[in-house]
């Protein structure tokens, strides 16, 4: 299962977690960010895959927890479930799986968040909304190269700055850029979901 908050519909950006209990609507789940900030009483949508189609169903967290330095919640589904858009849509946490990605010069940018559409990332450097910026993904043994266009900045503990960047472009040598990110995008999905296959809400 993923689950989503309220200020990142927009953003369509999911965070994976497992579910580790369930009766009846009340489920708990194990969240793979340790960081999220989740609280009782929060409203949440949660996503998951059943009978080969991507759903949504709104939730409200009822209880946190930290079990062996890991995130618990508990939460009970407060509406009925719904078609999602198609899964490669959603950008969906990479930070687990410790991906990088090479922005300008920096070859060793911490890939936060991926989907077809653009990706989040950790970098050093300062860079402007509206900047357009050479990026290279690397996966499955090949280079995808292209440019993406900054669309997000928040300001992290040094050194780090988060940036939002959405592709703007394959590079003029034939790189592929969107092809390797939605290859990226629905290989980490489909690995987060064989490892919750029971995780249907």
């Amino acid at each position: 299962m993923f689950l989503q908050f309220p200020n990142e519909a927009s953003k369509r950006v999911l965070h994976p977690g497992q579910i580790t209990a369930a009766e009846e609507n009340v489920f708990n789940a194990e969240l793979q960010e340790t960081d999220l900030p989740v609280e009782p009483d929060q409203t949440i949508m949660v996503y998951y895959e059943i009978h080969q189609k991507f759903s949504k169903q709104p939730a409200q967290i009822q209880q946190v927890d930290t079990v062996d330095d890991k995130l618990v919640i508990s939460f009970h589904t407060t509406g009925d479930p719904v078609q999602a858009e198609d899964r490669e849509c959603y950008r969906v946490s990479t930070t687990i799986a410790e991906m990088t990605v090479s922005i300008a010069d920096e070859t060793e940018c911490p890939l936060a968040d991926i989907s077809a559409n653009g990706f989040g990332a950790l970098a050093e450097k300062a860079y402007e909304i509206g900047q357009t910026v050479p990026v290279t993904l690397q996966f499955d043994g090949k280079s995808y190269d292209g440019t993406a266009v900054v669309q997000s900045i928040k300001e992290l503990p040094k050194p780090w700055t988060r940036y939002g960047l959405s592709w703007a472009g394959a590079a003029n040598d034939g790189g592929d850029l969107e092809k390797g990110a939605h290859q990226i995008s629905m290989a980490v999905q489909r690995e987060q979901l064989r490892r919750r296959s029971g995780a249907a809400a």
